[in-house]
């Protein structure tokens, strides 16, 4: 879904103007996140602990993505909106 997201944003902003296209987001902006831990509780029973565990982990990865996410949506505001919006 993310990556879709930030497709269809960065495809908008070449059909604004070619002349003032808009530069290359940060790599650190265009990362790809790792994948969550797969869990099949019937093949791999958890202890709460570790249910714990990882919970805690792909809770820190999702707010990792979403502040990248941001960190992204203000970018594409900045570098290819609003420079748009005052020529």
């Amino acid at each position: 879904m993310t990556a879709i997201f930030l497709t269809l944003s960065l495809v908008s902003c070449n059909h604004l103007d070619q002349a003032n296209s808009c530069p290359q987001p940060p790599p650190v902006l265009l990362q790809r996140e790792p994948s969550l831990a797969e869990i099949n509780p019937l093949k791999m029973p958890l202890s709460q602990q570790e249910a714990l565990t990882l919970w805690a982990k792909d809770a820190a990865q999702y707010e990792a993505l979403r502040e990248r996410h941001t960190d992204l949506q203000m970018w594409i505001r900045y570098w290819c909106l609003a420079h748009y919006g005052n020529k």
